[in-house]
């Protein structure tokens, strides 16, 4: 078996498919930092000047018209408390905040873990499309035929496959990771906005790119395995986009009991740790119908839970496919 895997692991890489995909995935880090560059400049004193301004012109016209502004404010909250008790304008929140004008400095420590998670949803697709390309690709040649007769007990061909799947997925991840988190903290060091960085922080970082790592291997050994069933990079990448442009985009955003099911809430919490949705809930009365959104969580135990569930479940279907269907 180690033999296998190790023929399989070389052959991952060697592929000029794995190579062209792993440019992508850097092509994409380069361009997530360059988004953290521009989004994260602290402003320019003249940006600062003419926010100072604007602050106090909306303060100096409060002075004057503020309390008839505060009193027409509580008249129609007053109205609508009429039909609907609970309802509330929050009248002291009117008045000019400073803060609504002098946008503070964006910081490292508040913004490294949505770096993070934003490179996770790129590395995911790069492992799924490595890992479906590297078993497919092998219907399409015919070698996978020929490879059997090296080798014919079809398990261990398929677990070697699927390991080495899973394993090449491991650098990429991590390197991206490093190379988007690094490069962040590059960036803010640069503009003196780092903020309060602590080892508490460093360690969640790390549990955060451990999970992305986990994350990938798994979409990478699940990729193989639908390679395995469908036997085409073009129709598993078709099925994954149809996947989430009708169920995940179409359906699961109008069908309330779909919900805590969509899968890329499960990829959220475990990118994450944690994920939320909102649910409707709406209540019939005299006066009509009224709905309050209500928020939902999504833990780090279920998302991984169900995750691991679906992949036990493709990865029993690509070996009962594998097994007993022609490779010809």
């Amino acid at each position: 078996m180690m033999r296998l895997l190790r023929v399989e692991i070389d052959r991952f890489f060697s592929r000029r498919t794995t190579r062209v995909a792993s440019l992508g995935l850097l092509g994409v880090v380069v361009l997530a930092l360059v988004a953290v560059w521009q989004s994260s400049a602290p402003a320019s004193e003249e940006e600062k000047a003419l926010s100072q301004q604007y602050y106090e012109e909306a303060l100096a016209d409060w002075e004057v018209n503020g309390e008839a502004t505060l009193a027409d404010c509580y008249e129609q909250e007053e109205a609508a408390q009429e039909t609907d008790p609970t309802a509330s304008y929050d009248c002291e929140s009117w008045a000019p905040q400073a803060e609504t004008y002098l946008w503070p400095d964006q910081l490292f420590t508040d913004q490294a873990g949505s770096v993070l998670t934003g490179i996770g949803y790129a590395v995911l697709l790069y492992a799924f499309f490595v890992g479906v390309s590297f078993v497919a690709a092998e219907f399409a040649t015919g070698s996978m035929g020929s490879w059997l007769t090296f080798e014919p007990r079809r398990t261990r061909v398929y677990a070697s496959k699927l390991v080495a799947a899973g394993l090449g997925a491991v650098v990429p991840a991590i390197l991206a990771a490093v190379l988007v988190v690094g490069g962040a903290w590059a960036i803010f060091r640069a503009w003196g906005t780092l903020g309060d960085v602590t080892g508490e922080l460093w360690s969640d970082l790390a549990v955060g790119g451990l999970r992305l790592t986990l994350a990938a291997v798994g979409v990478a050994v699940l990729g193989a395995a639908v390679a395995m069933v469908v036997r085409s990079t073009a129709a598993a990448i078709g099925l994954l986009l149809g996947y989430v442009i009708v169920v995940e985009g179409i359906i699961g955003s109008t069908v309330d009991a779909l919900k805590p099911w969509l899968l890329t809430l499960k990829v959220e919490a475990v990118l994450q740790g944690t994920s939320v949705y909102w649910l409707d809930d709406c209540t019939t009365d005299a006066s009509g119908t009224m709905c309050e959104s209500i928020e939902k969580t999504v833990s780090l135990t279920n998302g991984a839970v169900s995750l691991v569930v679906l992949l036990a479940v493709v990865v029993a279907v690509g070996l009962v496919t594998f097994r007993r269907r022609d490779v010809g």
